[in-house]
């Protein structure tokens, strides 16, 4: 008799545990609502993107720039005034921001690290210019990616540059 009332107790617990939902867990109409935000804000940079070029190429002004420095600015929008907004790269204060300098040789941390003997990875929007300055010798392009990306070389740099120039 005991047995069945355990039996029967546990069979009641489990299947309450079963019945209830985590609480983190998205339900769909959210899970919806959010993918909907994410098409329409994506159409509307998009245009914004479309009309930005537009202005660019009756104004004369610059789509997309590299500079000597290896910074890179694109156009991204207008002001409400009419006026350009670029991306733009700066990938050592990147490094600074993000605290990757304390690691380094010479950094505050003392750990004096230099990735030899580490293997990272990195997918992005291209492949990394091999040939850069910061990467003798450290990279392996291995998913095929054919052209080179600015966005994916400082990505990598502020990853895996050697520090010839902390500039770049």
């Amino acid at each position: 008799m005991l047995l069945r009332y355990l039996s029967l107790l546990l069979l009641t617990l489990s299947s309450v545990s079963f019945a209830q939902v985590a609480p983190h867990v998205l339900d769909q109409t959210k899970g919806d609502k959010l993918q909907q935000l994410s098409i329409q804000w994506q159409d509307q940079a998009v245009a914004a993107k479309t009309a930005a070029e537009a202005a660019a190429r009756k104004q004369g002004w610059d789509i997309r720039k590299n500079f000597p420095d290896g910074r890179t600015i694109e156009l991204i929008r207008l002001t409400p005034a009419g006026k350009p907004v670029y991306y733009t790269t700066f990938n050592l204060d990147a490094a600074k921001t993000v605290g990757t300098f304390q690691l380094w040789p010479g950094g505050t941390t003392g750990l004096n690290l230099t990735g030899s003997g580490y293997t990272l990875g990195e997918w992005d929007a291209g492949a990394v210019r091999a040939s850069h300055q910061e990467f003798t010798g450290r990279v392996t392009q291995m998913d095929g990616a054919t052209g080179s990306d600015n966005h994916a070389t400082h990505v990598g740099a502020t990853m895996i540059g050697a520090g010839t120039d902390p500039d770049a």
